[in-house]
C-alpha cells in the first residue's frame, strides 16, 4: 500500500471516529426518551442529560485521547453564574417590553408547575445542544480559527431551529445572532461547557417556566401570567421572545461583550 493511500485511510478513520461522538449523543438522547417514555419527566430529562454528557466525556477521553477539561468539576461555578445570567437576560427583556407597553403582568398562574421537572427538561436540552454545537462543532472549527467557529456555529445553531413550530427566517437569524454568538462566546471565554449550558438552561427556564412565554415556538406553562401585545417584531409572536427585536438587541449585546473580553484577554479556545 502506498504512503498516500495509507494517509487517506487514516484520515477516513479519523473522520468516522470524530463523527461517532455527535452521532452517539443524538442516538442516546433519542433512545433514552423512547425507552423511558411514560416515566416521570424529571427522571427522563436527567437521564438524557447524564447520557449525553457521559457519551461526550467517553468519546473525548478515549477516542480523541485527551482529558475533557471543558467538563471538569472546577467549571461548576461558571454553571451557576450562567444560570443566573440566562434568567437575568430574559427578565431584562420582559422588563423592557413592559416599559414599551408590550408586556402586561397579570399575576401568578393558577396552574401548578413542576419546577424540578421543568428545570431538568431545560437542563437536558441545554446539555444536548451545547455538547453538539459548542463541545463538538465549535471546538473542531476553533482548531482552525476561533472567529470562524463563532460565525459558523452561530449560523448552524440558528437555522437548526428553522423546523420549530412557528419558526420564520427572521426567528432563525435572530437565534443565530442572539443565542449563537452569546453561547459560543461563553464557551470561548470560560474554556468550559458549564457556562453555556448554564446560560442556555436559565434562558429557557425563564422564558417558559417563569414567564409562561413560548420557548423557541413551543408553549410552556409557567409561574407568572402576562400578555404580550403589539407588533410581532416587538413581541416575537407565536415563536416567542427569541424572535423579538428586544431580545435580539439585548442578548446580542451580551454576546458581543463576551467576545470583546475574549479578544482583549487573548483567550485561547478549547480545541
Amino acid at each position: 500500500m502506498s504512503v498516500a493511500a495509507s494517509g487517506a485511510g487514516e484520515r477516513v478513520l479519523r473522520f468516522f471516529a470524530a463523527a461517532l461522538g455527535p452521532v452517539s449523543v443524538v442516538i442516546v438522547a433519542v433512545v433514552v426518551q423512547t425507552v423511558m417514555h411514560g416515566l416521570p419527566p424529571l427522571v427522563v430529562a436527567l437521564c438524557v442529560a447524564l447520557g449525553a454528557g457521559g457519551v461526550y466525556w467517553l468519546h473525548t477521553r478515549y477516542l480523541e485521547r485527551r482529558l475533557p477539561v471543558e467538563l471538569a468539576p472546577a467549571g461548576l461555578p461558571w454553571f451557576a453564574g450562567g444560570v443566573l445570567g440566562g434568567i437575568a437576560l430574559i427578565a431584562l427583556v420582559m422588563f423592557s417590553l413592559a416599559l414599551l407597553g408590550a408586556y402586561h403582568l397579570q399575576g401568578p398562574s393558577p396552574v401548578p408547575v413542576d419546577l424540578a421537572a421543568a428545570a431538568a427538561g431545560a437542563l437536558a436540552t441545554a446539555v444536548v445542544e451545547e455538547v453538539l454545537f459548542r463541545g463538538y462543532l465549535f471546538r473542531w472549527i476553533a482548531g482552525w480559527n476561533a472567529w470562524a467557529a463563532i460565525g459558523i456555529t452561530s449560523l448552524v445553531f440558528g437555522f437548526a431551529h428553522a423546523a420549530n413550530p412557528h419558526a420564520t427566517p427572521f426567528s432563525s437569524a435572530a437565534i443565530a445572532a442572539e443565542a449563537g454568538l452569546l453561547l459560543g462566546a461563553a464557551f470561548w471565554l470560560s474554556g468550559n461547557l458549564w457556562f453555556p449550558i448554564g446560560i442556555h438552561l436559565g434562558w429557557n427556564f425563564a422564558e417558559g417556566t417563569i414567564f409562561s412565554t413560548p420557548v423557541s415556538g413551543s408553549a410552556a406553562p409557567g409561574l407568572i401570567l402576562g400578555t404580550l401585545s403589539g407588533p410581532v417584531a416587538l413581541t416575537g409572536g407565536a415563536f416567542g421572545l427569541e424572535a423579538s427585536v428586544v431580545a435580539l438587541g439585548t442578548c446580542t449585546t451580551a454576546g458581543i461583550v463576551l467576545l470583546v473580553a475574549c479578544a482583549v484577554r487573548h483567550v485561547t479556545p478549547v480545541r
